[in-house]
């Protein structure tokens, strides 16, 4: 039976037509890629290369033995790099966008280390959802869980976990909101946002957020430039800066307080955003199945589970 050395000796020289140029790039000497050669065509009974013009050329039957190498080695190769797989740690990497994802896999991660205590899981902070993508078609995350503003982000596989509804939060102490009594989610178009709170600034997550990208398009047909604009970094910083009459905040429906200084507002339309997980392009989802079953139940435990009272006003 020849070996795999062996077969590397006649695709060599069918891809270089050359015993020498062979037998360098093989790095074993030509008098023994010769003798190979002499000794194969012998047993075999019939010639595989035959020399043209000083270049090794394949005869029908070389090009078949060479056709079956080629492949044997392939074959050879993909049966060592699966091994090697199988052998090595498993390691998957996961990227977060936002508090609710690790909140997720702070609840969910033990639950799959005991079912896969032989995987390591390594967390790493994505900042936003432009740098999650980068990661994914980098090969530096293996998936990403986001929230995001639309499903039109990303080539690759991206699964819809939940989505959820976000609120317009303002003081309570302001005029318009008194107006509005005890109404609950009394429902507000964007014009009329800016007609009842024409001088309050607006309180944002940064640019690139999901948040502030919703908000954005929102008011995309009006103008509020005119409203002063404040920066804050996450959900918690916005309530409290709105319970102290800073500002005009928006909320996802999972971060609403029951605070007597805010007032909540429906949005028309309604404001929704996206939790989902990205996976790199490259990547079967079967491997990724059970951590993304684990984290689409608890979305619907905490998310989609969740309504708001029925009585609410008519839209305004």
């Amino acid at each position: 039976m020849v070996n795999l050395r062996y077969l590397e000796y006649l695709v060599a020289l069918e891809e270089t037509g050359n015993m020498t140029k062979a037998a360098q790039k093989l790095f074993i000497s030509q008098s023994n890629l010769s003798q190979f050669l002499s000794h194969e065509e012998k047993r075999l009974g019939t010639k595989l290369f035959i020399r043209t013009n000083g270049k090794y050329i394949p005869t029908a039957t070389g090009k078949l033995y060479i056709e079956y190498a080629q492949n044997i080695i392939q074959l050879t190769k993909q049966f060592t790099q699966k091994l090697s797989e199988l052998s090595a740690p498993k390691e998957i990497r996961i990227g977060t966008t936002s508090a609710t994802a690790i909140r997720m896999l702070d609840d969910i991660l033990p639950k799959y280390r005991a079912l896969h205590p032989e995987e390591a899981v390594s967390i790493l902070d994505c900042s936003n959802i432009d740098t999650a993508i980068y990661s994914l078609e980098n090969r530096k995350m293996d998936l990403v869980f986001v929230t995001a503003h639309t499903d039109k982000l990303y080539h690759g596989p991206f699964h819809v976990l939940a989505k959820e509804e976000l609120f317009l939060a303002a003081p309570s102490s302001h005029p318009a909101c008194t107006r509005y009594g005890e109404i609950a989610f009394p429902k507000l178009t964007a014009p009329k946002i800016l007609q009842l709170f024409p001088a309050c600034p607006f309180i944002l997550p940064y640019q690139g957020s999901s948040i502030r990208y919703l908000v954005d398009n929102f008011f995309q047909n009006y103008l509020y430039d005119h409203h002063r604009i404040h920066n804050a970094a996450d959900i918690s910083t916005i309530l409290d800066m709105v319970a102290n009459g800073l500002g005009l905040g928006f909320i996802p429906l999972t971060r609403l307080t029951a605070n007597s200084n805010i007032k909540y507002f429906a949005l028309s339309p309604k404001m929704i955003r996206l939790h989902a997980v990205l996976i790199k392009s490259d990547a079967k989802l079967e491997d990724y199945r059970e951590l993304i079953g684990l984290a689409a139940r608890y979305y619907k435990k905490h998310i989609s589970s969740l309504s708001l009272p029925k009585k609410d006003a008519e839209e305004s």
